[in-house]
């Protein structure tokens, strides 16, 4: 068995792809809990993950409220890139009969059939 001592891009592409997607739902389910407030009788609101943290846009929600909006922008950028590389990509590159692109997007189509 010989190994090919090449880098080969297609693979990598796969490779982050599949993994992302994976991850996708407990990835982004963890950035939204600095926008997810639990109410309290006395009329205080905390965040459900983090009970100690008032939802009061001060101090530790305000940082954590900043930076898990910017940690957003990664999975809604990797769902536009995804819709990109399916309707505009790969039509035009399996018109081109180009497999390496094919191989690297594998990730997005290899499990869905139509009809």
């Amino acid at each position: 068995c010989t190994r090919s001592k090449t880098f080969q891009s297609n693979n990598l592409w796969r490779t982050m792809g599949t993994t992302f997607l994976v991850f996708f739902i407990v990835l982004f389910s963890m950035l939204l809990a600095p926008f997810q407030c639990h109410g309290h009788p006395n009329g205080t609101s905390t965040l459900k993950r983090y009970a100690t943290v008032y939802c009061d846009g001060e101090g530790q929600h305000l940082a954590m409220f900043i930076i898990g909006g910017f940690a957003c922008l990664m999975p809604v950028l990797f769902l536009a890139i995804c819709t990109w590389v399916v309707l505009v990509q790969l039509p035009a590159r399996l018109a081109r009969s180009d497999a390496k692109c094919l191989e690297s997007y594998s990730f997005l189509i290899r499990r869905f059939r139509p009809g």
